[in-house]
C-alpha cells in the first residue's frame, strides 16, 4: 500500500466522513470472528476523578464586569474540565433552574456555561455558585464554589442610588443671596459611592461635579454669578452608582437651603425734593431741604449727601428720607444730591445730580443759546425771546410764539446710531391764551423734519411725540395734556441696546412697550441713521417760516449719548436751586414833576426809580404814606419805577418812602427808606421832596426864609 493513510476521508479531498472516530487499531492480519467479538466487547476501567481547570465569573455590566451586576445585566459562569464530563448541575446566584450549555466546539463535554439574568426585584447580595459534576465513567469531581475557586466576586446591586444631602450656599454675607461676582456652591453627599454625578444644563449638556475625598460620596460644584443672572438658583443632578444604576434626577435641596440671584441694582420708585415742607424750585440759606424717595426693593441704610453734606438717613426697607439746613456757605446753583443705594444682596449704585457725564449738548439758555457741552453746537436765535425760567430768573429761558420762532443749531446731532436721551423743561400756555387753540399742535421741541434722515421730538395737542426716521417709529403719549401753563420735565429715551423707545413726563413713564400709542403697532427703537442736517429748537424745516413752530417756553435742553434709566430721570425731574445772594438796591432816585424837583404840590407826580442787583419778583413800595405798585417796563426784573400822584389827602411833610423786596428764592433785601447821599442819581444834597398844600402870608405859593406858613 503506497501513500498516506487518511482517517475521515478517502484520497479524494472532497469526500469526508461525518461523525466521530475513536480507538483506531490496524492489524497486520485478518482477525477471525472470535477475535473481533473479544475486541469489540473490551471494557476500559476509569478511576480518575474529573477536575475543572478554568472557572470564569463575569457580568455584562458596562462599568465593571468582574465586580458588579445590576438589573438587566447578565452573569455568566463558565468553566472547562480536564476530561469529558456529563452535563453538570449548577446553582448560580441561588437559581438551580438555569440552562446549562455545552460550549465546547465539538460538543465533547469539556466546556460549559450557565447564564443568570439579574432583575430589579431581587435583593442586593454577593453572587454565589455551586458546580456538581461527574465524568462519563461516573467519577464525581469535587463540588466547586466561590470558596474553593480562585475566581473574582460579583455583587448584585439593584438599589437605586440616592443623595442624602443637597445644599446650596453662596459666599455672599447673606449666603441665601448672590450678586454678580459671588460664587454659588452646590454641595452633595450620596448614600453610596457614585461613578458619576453631573449637572444637567438647560441645553441638556452635562458638567461633572468635583469629587471631594476618595470615597465617591462627597461632591461639589461652584460657579461665579454673572451680570444679568437673576432669580432662584435651579439645578438638575443626574448620577449613577458604581454598578451603573441610574438615580432619579434631583432638582431639590434637602436641607432647606436656597440661593436667590440678584444682580439688578436698586432703582428709585419715587423721588422728591422739598423746601420747608413744600414743593419748590428754589431755596435760600436757612431753608430746610428734604429728600424723600422709595426704592423698588428693600435696601440697607443709604448714604445721602445734600449740598455736599453727608446727612443721616431716616426710614427702612423701601422708604427713606433725609434733610439738611442750607447755609450761605453752600454752593449757589442747583443743589447737588447724591444717593448711594445698596440692596440686601449687596448690589450698589450711586445716583448723583447735577452730573455732566456723556452730555453731547446742553443749553441752559442763561442769556443766550450757546451749547455748554464740549461739542460747542451753538444756536442762532430767530425770533425767540429770553424769558423767565421756572426758578423765577429773568432771561433764563426762551419763549417761542408758535408762528415762526426757532433756534438754529450749528451741527447735526451724533445720536442717530447710538443710545440717546433728549430732555428739557417746557411750559405750554393754556388753550385760549397766547394764540393757542384747542386743535393746534403745540409745536416741535427739537428736530430736523423734513430733511433726510430725520427725527422730531414734539408736543402735539398736549401729548408728547417722537417721530423717528420719517415715521418708521411714530409714538405719542395718551394720558397727559401739557397745555396748563406749568413747567414740566420731558425725557425721551432711545434705548437701542434693548430695542426700546421710552418717554417720561415729570419722571412718570408715559411711553413704553405697554404705554402710549405706536403707529402701526411697531414698538422698537427703529433703524440706526446718521443725521446730516443740524436741527432746530422750537421748529423744523417743513416750510420757510420755521416749520412746526413751538408755542411756549423751553429751558435746559440736555442731550446724552446714553439711555438714562428711570432712576436717573426721576432725580432730574425734581430739582432745587440754591440762591445765596442777598439782593441789594444799586440805585434809588426820588423826583417830582414840579418845576422845583425838591417840592411837590397836589397834582404833581412823585417818581421813585430804583435798580436791584438781580431780577426780583414784584417788590412792595410805600411812597408818601401810600402803597404804590411799581412797574418793570423792561421786563428784566431789575429796573423798577413807582409813581404817586399827590392829592389833598397827602400829608404836608417831607416825602417818605419804603422799598421792600426779595429775590425769587426768598432772600430779603434791606428795606430802603432814604436816597443814599453821594449817589449821582439822587436829588442833590437834600434828596427828599417836600410837599406843600398851603400858602404863605405873602400870598406866594412858596414860602421864604422867616416867612410864616399857615
Amino acid at each position: 500500500m503506497n501513500g498516506d493513510l487518511k482517517l475521515g476521508s478517502r484520497s479524494i479531498d472532497s469526500e469526508f466522513f461525518r461523525g466521530a472516530i475513536d480507538d483506531v487499531r490496524i492489524f497486520s492480519r485478518n482477525l477471525d470472528a472470535l477475535e473481533m467479538k473479544i475486541w469489540s466487547d473490551e471494557l476500559r476501567l476509569d478511576q480518575t476523578e474529573p477536575d475543572l481547570s478554568t472557572i470564569s465569573l463575569v457580568s455584562s455590566n458596562k462599568r465593571d464586569n468582574t465586580s458588579f451586576a445590576k438589573p438587566e445585566d447578565t452573569i455568566t459562569l463558565s468553566f472547562t474540565s480536564t476530561e469529558q464530563i456529563q452535563s453538570p448541575t449548577i446553582i448560580l446566584a441561588g437559581d438551580d433552574s438555569l440552562t446549562v450549555k455545552d460550549t465546547s466546539s465539538s460538543k465533547d463535554g469539556t466546556s460549559w456555561e450557565v447564564v443568570y439574568n439579574v432583575t430589579s426585584s431581587e435583593s442586593e447580595r454577593d453572587v454565589s455558585f455551586n458546580i456538581a459534576y461527574q465524568d462519563i465513567a461516573g467519577n464525581f469531581g469535587d463540588n466547586r464554589t466561590q470558596a474553593n475557586s480562585n475566581t473574582n466576586r460579583i455583587r448584585i446591586d439593584t438599589v437605586i442610588p440616592e443623595l442624602d444631602l443637597v445644599s446650596l450656599a453662596s459666599n455672599n454675607p447673606d449666603n441665601s443671596t448672590a450678586m454678580a461676582g459671588d460664587n454659588v456652591t452646590l454641595t452633595v453627599r450620596s448614600r453610596e459611592a457614585l461613578q458619576t454625578l453631573e449637572l444637567v444644563h438647560e441645553d441638556d449638556t452635562l458638567e461633572s461635579l468635583t469629587p471631594i475625598g476618595g470615597d465617591g460620596k462627597q461632591w461639589a460644584y461652584s460657579r461665579e454669578i454673572q451680570p444679568g443672572d437673576t432669580g432662584p438658583v435651579n439645578f438638575r443632578l443626574r448620577f449613577t452608582d458604581l454598578v451603573g444604576n441610574d438615580g432619579i434626577d434631583v432638582t431639590q435641596i434637602t436641607d432647606g437651603s436656597s440661593v436667590s440671584i440678584d444682580t439688578a441694582i436698586p432703582e428709585l420708585s419715587s423721588y422728591a425734593l422739598s423746601v420747608n415742607g413744600s414743593s419748590s424750585y428754589t431755596a435760600k440759606p436757612g431753608d430746610t431741604l428734604k429728600v424723600e424717595f422709595t426704592t423698588n426693593e428693600a435696601i440697607t441704610s443709604p448714604t445721602i449727601k445734600l449740598a455736599g453734606h453727608e446727612v443721616t438717613a431716616s426710614g427702612s426697607g423701601t422708604g427713606w428720607s433725609a434733610e439738611q439746613v442750607l447755609s450761605s456757605s453752600d454752593t449757589e446753583g442747583l443743589v447737588e444730591v447724591e444717593l448711594t443705594l445698596t440692596d440686601l444682596t449687596g448690589n450698589s449704585r450711586t445716583l448723583r445730580y447735577p452730573e455732566t457725564a456723556n452730555l453731547i449738548a446742553s443749553y441752559s439758555f442763561d442769556g443766550n443759546a450757546n451749547d455748554e457741552s464740549t461739542e460747542n453746537n451753538n444756536g442762532t436765535v430767530n425770533g425767540a425771546v429770553l424769558s423767565k425760567d421756572r426758578f423765577g430768573k429773568q432771561n433764563q429761558a426762551y419763549e417761542f410764539d408758535g408762528i415762526n420762532d426757532y433756534i438754529q443749531l450749528t451741527k447735526a446731532l451724533p445720536i442717530g446710531s447710538t443710545n440717546n436721551t433728549v430732555a428739557m423743561w417746557v411750559k405750554v400756555p393754556e388753550v385760549g391764551t397766547k394764540g393757542l387753540n384747542s386743535n393746534d399742535r403745540v409745536g416741535n421741541l427739537i428736530g430736523n423734519y423734513n430733511a433726510s434722515p430725520n427725527a422730531n421730538w414734539e408736543i402735539t395737542k398736549g401729548d408728547i411725540r417722537l417721530y423717528w426716521n420719517n415715521g418708521e417709529i411714530d409714538t405719542w403719549s395718551t394720558t397727559s395734556d401739557l397745555r396748563d401753563n406749568k413747567w414740566h420735565y420731558l425725557v425721551f429715551v432711545r434705548d437701542f441696546s434693548h430695542n426700546k423707545i421710552l418717554a417720561y413726563i415729570d419722571g412718570n413713564l408715559v411711553i413704553s412697550d405697554t404705554q402710549g400709542t405706536f403707529r402701526n403697532g411697531i414698538k422698537h427703537a427703529g433703524s440706526n441713521i446718521e443725521f446730516n442736517t443740524a436741527p432746530r429748537i422750537g421748529g423744523d424745516f417743513r416750510d420757510n417760516s420755521g416749520g412746526l413752530s413751538f408755542n411756549g417756553k423751553i429751558d435746559d435742553i440736555q442731550i446724552w449719548n446714553v439711555a438714562l434709566d428711570s432712576s436717573q430721570v426721576l432725580m432730574r425731574s425734581s430739582l432745587v436751586r440754591l440762591d445765596t445772594s442777598i439782593p441789594t438796591l444799586a440805585s434809588v432816585t426820588l423826583s417830582s414833576s414840579n418845576n422845583s424837583q425838591n417840592l411837590a404840590k397836589p397834582a404833581d407826580n412823585l417818581t421813585l426809580d430804583f435798580t436791584v442787583s438781580e431780577d426780583i419778583p414784584q417788590p412792595t413800595v410805600n411812597l408818601a404814606g401810600h402803597a404804590v405798585i411799581p412797574s418793570n417796563s423792561s421786563g428784566d426784573g431789575k429796573t423798577w419805577q413807582a409813581v404817586y400822584r399827590v392829592d389833598n389827602t397827602t400829608l404836608n411833610e417831607n416825602v417818605s418812602f419804603n422799598i421792600g423786596f426779595s429775590d425769587a428764592a426768598g432772600n430779603v433785601g434791606d428795606n430802603v427808606t432814604t436816597v443814599p447821599r453821594g449817589n449821582t442819581d439822587t436829588c442833590g444834597t437834600n434828596p427828599l421832596s417836600k410837599i406843600l398844600k398851603f400858602f404863605s402870608n405873602k400870598g406866594n405859593s412858596f414860602g421864604q426864609s422867616r416867612e410864616v406858613i399857615t
